[in-house]
This record gives C-alpha cells, sequence and structure tokens, in this order.
C-alpha cells in the first residue's frame, strides 16, 4: 500500500453478499466507510462482486493520487441518484440497465411484472399481474385464443335465451349470468393456461438462443442508451482514473500501472489491493473463486469462444484478452479455434466482475470450455489408439449459488485489521427499516421467525425455502459463528426493494442508498469510537472473541492430531522416517525432517497445554457453538 495512504487511513476488508439490485445499498456504504478506512481487501459474489470491484477501482484512483483525493468515492456514492433517473415512460436508468434480447423481450416484461411487488405479494395478487401482462406482451395468442372464449359465450347466450325458465326478470337475469360465469370460467381459465404455455415455449427457445438468460449485458435494440455491462465498464474505468486507458486489470490493483517508460512494474506476492471475486462452474458443480491466491490460475484449463465473448464483452476488453493470451488453443469439432485466457494479473476487472453477476435466467451465463480425452482408433478393428481432446461448454453463472455471502474470504486465525461482512435479509412488509450489528445475537433471526411456518398453507413456502437452505446452509452457519459475526452489519431490506426488484421507483432506489450510508455509521460507530469507561470497543472486542475461538479449536485439532500420532495404529512415526510414497514424496531431508519436528512440537505442545490442566479448560465459558479446524478446499 502506498505508504502516505497507510499513514492517513487505517486498513480494512470488507465482503458484500450478493442481491442483484441491492447492490445499490454497497455504493453509499462503501462511499461513507471510505472516510475512515482504505481498502486492503475487497471481495463478494454477485452484485456483491460488482460492488467490491467499484471500490478496488476507487480505492486504486485514491492511492495513485496519495490519498489527496476522493473523487472516485464521491462519485461512487453518487451513483444511486444516476440509477434513479427516469425517462419521459417513468423508467428508471436501473431498470433499463437490463435490456433483453428481442426474442425474449416479451417473456422479460411478464417475468418482471411477475416479481413487480408494488402491486403485493399475495398469490391473487401475482397472478392477476402475471395475467395482464401475458395478454399485454403476447396480444397475437391471446387474440388467437380468444376466439373459443367468443364462441362458447355465443353458444351460451343462445341456448340461454331460449329457455323459459322464469316469468321473473330477475331471475331469468340471475340464471343468465350463472350460466355464463359457469360456462366461460373454465374456457378463460383454459385459454390463459395455453396463453402461458406459449409464452413460455418462446421464451425458452430464447433462453437456448442467448446463454440461458433473458439479458446478455450488452446493448439490445430499441433502448437509448447502454446496457449493463457496458455501462459497469464504463464506471469501473471512470473510477479508477483511466476512461481513456487500457481496461483496469488486477495486476494494477496488486502493484500499480504500468510505468509510461517502458521499465518492468514490480511484481510482489504482497497485493496492494486484493479483490476476490465467486462465480459457480453449474455443470461441474463447484464454486470457483477469481483470481484466487498469488501463483494460482483457477481458469488455466478453460478456453472461450471469441465469438461468443464478443457478444458478452465490450470490444476493447476482448482486444485486451486476445492480445495478451497464453499460446495454447483447442480446436472444437466443429472447427472453431478456442483461446486461452491471459495470466490472472492480466485479467480486467470486469471479466471477473461478469463471471460473478450471472444471474440464472436474467443475466446470460459465460460458456468455456475444456479439454476432455478420448481415444480414437486409428482404423477399424484396429486395437491401437491415439489420444485426442474434445471441447466441451461449461458454463459459469452466478456466485450467489455456492456462496452468496462469503464471509470467510480474508479469514486470519488472529485478525491485523477488520474485515467487514455485510449481509442483506427481506424485512417484513410494514416492518421499519432495520441495520444492526450485534456481538452475540443474529437480527436476522427475528426477522425470520416473524414468517411463522405453522401459518403456511400450500406447500409453495416449504419448497422455496428448501431451495434457499440448499443454496445458502454454509454462509448462513459461517456468519452465525462467534469471530465472525461481530464484524458484519446486518441491513433489512424492504420486500419491493433490491433483488429482482428491476422496477423500482426513484425513491425506492433512493431509500437503498440511505440504508448504506446507516450502515457504514453503524460499523463506524462501533468499530472506531474510542473507549467509553473503560469498555472495549467492537474491533477490539472482536479481536478477544476472535482469540478465543482460535485457541479453543486449535487446542481441540492438534489434540485429536497428537492422539492418532500417539496410538500407533496405524504408525505415522515410521511411515513419515521410511516410507516414500510413489505420490508426492519428500524431496528432499529437510522436508522431511520439518514433519518429523512439526509432530515433534505438536505432541510437546499438547503436552505442555494439558499436563496440570484439564484438557477441555480452555473450552469453558467459550463463545457458542465452537468453532473447528478442518481440511478445506483452497477456494
Amino acid at each position: 500500500m502506498n505508504p502516505a495512504m497507510a499513514d492517513k487511513l487505517p486498513p480494512c476488508s470488507v465482503v458484500l453478499e450478493g442481491g442483484v439490485t441491492s447492490a445499490v445499498i454497497y455504493t453509499t456504504l462503501l462511499a461513507s466507510l471510505s472516510r475512515d478506512y482504505s481498502f486492503c481487501q475487497l471481495g463478494g459474489a454477485s452484485s456483491g462482486a460488482v460492488a467490491a470491484t467499484a471500490a478496488a477501482a476507487a480505492e486504486f484512483s485514491r492511492q495513485g493520487t496519495a490519498g489527496q483525493t476522493t473523487d472516485s468515492f464521491d462519485l461512487l456514492g453518487a451513483f444511486p441518484d444516476t440509477l434513479e433517473k427516469t425517462d419521459f415512460l417513468g423508467r428508471t436508468v436501473l431498470f433499463r440497465l437490463f435490456q433483453p434480447r428481442p426474442r425474449g423481450h416479451a417473456g422479460f416484461h411478464v417475468a418482471m411484472a411477475a416479481l413487480d411487488r408494488h402491486g403485493g405479494d399475495s398469490l391473487a395478487a401475482i397472478s392477476t399481474r402475471l395475467a395482464r401482462a401475458l395478454v399485454a406482451n403476447f396480444p397475437l395468442p391471446a387474440m388467437l385464443l380468444s376466439v373459443p372464449v367468443a364462441v362458447v359465450g355465443w353458444v351460451v347466450a343462445g341456448w340461454l335465451s331460449s329457455r323459459q325458465v322464469c316469468g321473473l326478470v330477475i331471475d331469468r337475469l340471475l340464471f343468465c349470468a350463472t350460466g355464463w360465469v359457469a360456462a366461460l370460467l373454465p374456457t378463460a381459465v383454459a385459454a390463459l393456461a395455453a396463453l402461458a404455455a406459449w409464452a413460455l415455449w418462446v421464451t425458452v427457445g430464447a433462453l437456448r438462443e442467448n446463454h440461458w438468460g433473458l439479458c446478455n449485458g450488452m446493448n439490445a435494440a430499441g433502448f437509448d442508451r447502454p446496457a449493463l455491462t457496458p455501462t459497469l465498464h464504463g464506471f469501473f474505468q471512470t473510477l479508477s482514473g483511466r476512461l481513456a486507458a487500457a481496461p483496469l486489470t488486477f495486476g494494477d490493483l496488486w502493484w500499480g500501472p504500468q510505468p509510461n517508460d517502458g521499465t518492468p512494474r514490480q511484481e510482489t506476492v504482497e497485493r496492494q489491493i486484493d479483490l476476490q471475486v465467486i462465480t459457480s462452474a453449474v455443470n461441474l458443480g463447484r464454486p470457483v473463486r477469481l483470481p484466487g491466491e498469488p501463483g494460482s490460475d483457477p481458469l488455466r484449463e478453460f478456453f472461450y469462444d471469441e465469438a461468443e465473448w464478443a457478444m458478452l464483452f465490450p470490444a476493447d476488453v476482448m482486444l485486451h484478452l486476445k492480445g495478451r493470451a497464453r499460446g495454447a488453443t483447442l480446436m472444437h469439432d466443429d472447427g472453431r479455434r478456442l483461446l486461452a485466457l491471459p495470466e490472472p494479473k492480466h485479467w480486467p476487472v470486469l471479466m471477473a466482475a461478469r463471471f460473478s453477476l450471472s444471474f440464472p435466467l436474467l443475466l446470460s451465463a459465460l460458456p468455456m470450455y475444456i479439454a476432455v480425452p478420448r481415444h480414437d482408433m486409428l482404423r477399424a478393428g484396429d486395437a491401437a489408439t491415439r489420444l485426442s481432446f474434445e471441447a466441451r461448454k461449461v458454463y459459469f453463472s452466478d456466485g450467489g449459488i455456492t456462496s452468496n455471502c462469503p464471509v470467510h474470504l480474508f479469514d486470519a486465525p488472529l485478525p491485523r485489521h477488520p474485515t467487514f461482512g455485510v449481509n442483506l435479509y427481506r424485512q417484513p412488509r410494514g416492518g421499519r427499516l432495520r441495520v444492526s450489528r450485534s456481538d452475540t445475537r443474529d437480527p436476522e433471526l427475528d426477522a425470520a421467525a416473524t414468517a411463522d411456518a405453522a401459518k403456511w398453507t400450500t406447500p409453495l413456502p416449504l419448497l422455496v425455502n428448501i431451495l434457499l437452505t440448499t443454496l445458502g446452509w454454509r454462509d448462513n452457519l459461517e456468519r452465525r459463528m462467534p469471530g465472525c459475526r461481530e464484524r458484519i452489519v446486518h441491513i433489512g431490506v424492504p420486500v419491493d426493494a433490491g433483488g429482482l426488484n428491476l422496477a423500482m421507483t426513484p425513491r425506492t432506489i433512493g431509500r437503498l442508498g440511505t440504508l448504506g450510508k446507516l450502515a457504514a455509521r453503524k460499523l463506524r460507530a462501533d468499530f472506531s469510537a474510542p473507549r467509553r469507561s473503560g469498555e472495549a470497543n467492537a474491533w477490539e472486542r472482536h479481536r478477544w472473541t476472535r482469540a478465543r475461538t482460535s485457541l479453543s479449536a486449535l487446542r481441540a485439532h492438534l489434540a485429536a492430531f497428537v492422539e492418532r500420532l500417539s496410538s500407533g495404529e496405524p504408525d505415522y512415526d515410521r511411515l513419515l522416517r521410511t516410507a516414500t510414497p510413489g505420490r508426492h514424496p519428500f524431496e528432499d531431508e529437510a522436508a522431511r525432517q520439518q514433519a518429523l519436528n512439526l509432530t515433534n512440537g505438536a505432541r510437546a505442545l499438547i503436552d505442555t497445554v494439558q499436563s496440570t490442566l484439564p484438557a477441555d479448560a480452555l473450552d469453558g465459558n467459550s463463545p457458542q457453538p465452537q468453532p473447528k479446524l478442518h481440511m478445506s478446499p483452497p477456494w
């Protein structure tokens, strides 16, 4: 980090949860927080990844001026004001960023009508909005399907007029009305169901053509302003102070811009600004962290089709990727030449943000390819074969699918600076806007308890909550763990704001921006406030709790490790001293000796800790629930 910057503001890390349009909250939160902290590590998933990228670009600009200007963060904080501007039709800039492809245009507006919470979120309200949107956006099929309804009505009317039911006019009218409803209602419902089936068929075709998204993030016909991806690209470039320069890359964040005099940039393991985002390789069934730890390349085995990506990224980003691509290529069976990505230091930050922000069915997934080996016969009937490779497509989608609130990013056993997490939860309708932080209690539990499961009348809430549990159980557990929960600010988002509510009113967008400012104020008051009457502030309490939980988990982990060593079955001492397995042997005697020293040191440490005290003495009065150390993949 720039020395002048380090002297001016203390560092912090920030991890942001995904939430599509809820990212409006993050712009004001980060801009407000930048007055008290510099950002050395930023990360998130989905729209949280986009906000983290924007803050990284602004921090890059601030460090480039030795902290003498905050113009970039002022611009970041004013972003909600830009999004809430409307055109003559009342559509906000936020809504117009999502531009559906021509074939998916009607399906997009039907989906937006169903998701619009301003008309209420009851089943009747949603069904009414959906029926109106289907008729308005698929007028020709609706007119054709109205024919059988009219025919049935004509037949029923003729039949009723020929009947002599009662001499009283009122009785005849009541009979006619009942007959009409009984005859027309099933026909109208069937026609509407047929219209919905037709709309679904057309929309699925549009999704298939557009990498399973109604929008691809780029400009579409009928819109008078740039779409989401070009807007974000221009925004990142403006925040970084590189509007007309080459795309902002991870290498720029790590080590500063390339010198103009042609001298090589000093590349070190330490990163000035470490940006990490989460994406999901959906047909591989795993999350991917971009760009990963120093020295790693999580996309090294993947290739991309230049023509496919040209539909998803601006032209200058594509030129940058192609100009710095590694020499490796892969030939598809249909003759397409697939390219390898550059090294992570050359990745534009926009690319990683777009990888993470690919909300299923709304934004196109990013297609890439892997080389799968196959055996080809040299000639029929001959046992001889040759090895070749087949290119198979892999889709990368929203990071929130696998980890929507990756609070584990940047975790350290004993933190040197705060790592703030931001959690968004759905505030019950009519509830007061709430921003809170607690060392012990998760306020999201109170909000969840208002949706009493005993009041469920259909299986739909059960199915929805099963899906949410499947996607978020790990994040939810980590967020409630002592040593982690104290650094998380919880923001209650109204039901008619954030999420997929693209048609939010300017007033609602402004309320989200206000929530971000309140969250930053809460973190500042709790973590930067001086001691009051000798009482520790939130930063000191968090460090103490983290030390308690880390030491307790470390003692239990080492005790279990030493217990297995001492059992003699299997004999790990003999294995480490004499055996040389075929895979991953010790490179030299120094490595073997270091392994033996570690085992002996673990024994001595546990003997010292537990020789005169109860084995679980440290666990007494420990914050609950107690975490456990375990082997974990490096993502």
